[in-house]
């Protein structure tokens, strides 16, 4: 019996050994470390150049993302390479080009066995990226934005504000049977607001949106209003 006890009390004790050598080794695994201390950049439109500062303990590899090519890295003074191959930590001198568009944003990728990092650089553009109505089609409008339409319905056609970005705006209504013929090209939005044959007033509106480099999106909305004039038989 105390055989059996001794062998018992060896086996456990090997055991925990066994099972305290394999967590020790484990936590003996080194930890890669690899990141930006600052995650996003916003220049203004003219050319420049700036730093990204880099922890690392291990080599890795920076890039500027595919189709990018108005961000270089700089090496030996001079902006050349997209692709930058890294000892370790430091700094990463970074030339970014004149915008003379919308907005734009970059990405540098950091890699290295496994680990990932990304930097955004957001740039300003010369072009206003917002809408106005023009001062002389202000005068449609009951207030703000509010377009007060008769039962028997009318076409408009309104000139906005944003020559610069015209080209990728959408339009769309919250009512294609009331809101007909909705068009917007250029700069002028033109559309039909049917007769009004609902025996009650009614709401529609219509939208202009706009998504800029920065993902951000912009919004003008018209809200329309039409009467309806109640009939005593």
């Amino acid at each position: 019996m105390k055989k059996i006890l001794l062998a018992t009390i060896i086996a456990v004790s090997a055991l925990v050994v066994s099972c305290e050598g394999i967590y020790t080794d484990a936590w003996d695994v080194p930890t890669i470390k690899l990141g930006a201390y600052e995650k996003e950049f916003k220049p203004g439109t003219a050319e420049g150049d700036l730093i990204i500062r880099v922890t690392s303990n291990v080599p890795y590899e920076a890039r500027v993302a595919t189709g990018e090519e108005w961000i270089k890295f700089v090496t030996d003074n001079e902006a050349h390479k997209t692709v930058m191959p890294c000892s370790g930590g430091g700094d990463l001198k970074v030339h970014y080009s004149a915008n003379l568009y919308g907005k734009r944003v970059g990405h540098i990728v950091l890699e290295a066995e496994g680990r990932r990092d990304t930097v955004f650089i957001k740039q300003q553009g010369v072009y206003e990226d917002h809408f106005a109505i023009y001062d002389e089609d202000k005068a449609l409008f009951a207030s703000g934005t509010t377009l007060n339409v008769p039962e028997a319905g009318k076409s408009y056609s309104i000139r906005i504000n944003c020559t610069e970005i015209a080209a990728n705006v959408k339009a769309k209504t919250t009512d294609p049977d009331f809101v007909t013929n909705l068009l917007f090209e250029h700069d002028v939005l033109s559309f039909t607001v049917e007769p009004n044959t609902y025996e009650r007033p009614r709401q529609a509106q219509v939208e202009l949106a706009y998504v800029n480099g920065w993902n951000e999106k912009e919004v003008l909305t018209i809200y329309i209003d039409q009467e309806y004039v109640l009939r005593l038989e």
